[in-house]
């Protein structure tokens, strides 16, 4: 009776770690969903690392839960599979979640800037602009508002107070 006893014990013992587990990565899930509904800043590469870094290890540990975890908690099969889409689908999610942002700073660029060379830029123009990046690189044809976007931006920057007009480097190429 001892052996089944002893088998018992660890059987629960397995299932109880295996709703911390549960717990641990609902936790986690729901910050990553927090962070994302942040539609005020943009979000890097290092979230992303970290967030496929955590997520790896979370599925590590999912796979140390002992014998009969998987069968007494359903759920670890749910949030493994949970884990899975978040690894596989961060970078599409960012990237949605980083062009929201850049449509709603967008819009507050457009009242703080105004006209740019008397003309009314574009919402991909717009987007542009308001990109947190240390350099751009603008490539478009003849006639597309390129030089526009570009005094855009420097104007975002010094309206913003970002930085100041003798930290910015503007280089224009033409064939003329």
């Amino acid at each position: 009776m001892g052996v089944i006893n002893a088998l018992f014990q660890k059987i629960e013992k397995n299932r109880h770690e295996g709703e911390r587990v549960c717990n641990e990565i609902d936790k986690y899930l729901s910050y990553v969903d927090q962070v994302l509904s942040f539609k005020n800043e943009f979000i890097d590469a290092a979230f992303s690392d970290d967030v496929l870094m955590r997520c790896g290890k979370l599925k590590s540990v999912m796979d140390g839960v002992g014998f009969g975890a998987s069968f007494l908690v359903p759920e670890l099969r749910t949030k493994k599979a949970k884990l899975s889409d978040l690894i596989e689908n961060m970078s599409v999610r960012i990237a949605a979640h980083n062009d929201e942002v850049a449509s709603v700073l967008a819009v507050k660029a457009r009242r703080f800037i105004g006209t740019i060379e008397g003309r009314s830029l574009d919402e991909q123009q717009m987007k542009c602009i308001v990109k947190p990046v240390s350099n751009h690189l603008v490539i478009a044809g003849a006639g597309t508002g390129k030089t526009t976007t570009i005094v855009g931006k420097v104007k975002y920057l010094l309206k913003s107070g970002a930085c100041e007009a003798k930290d910015i480097l503007v280089l224009s190429f033409t064939n003329a």
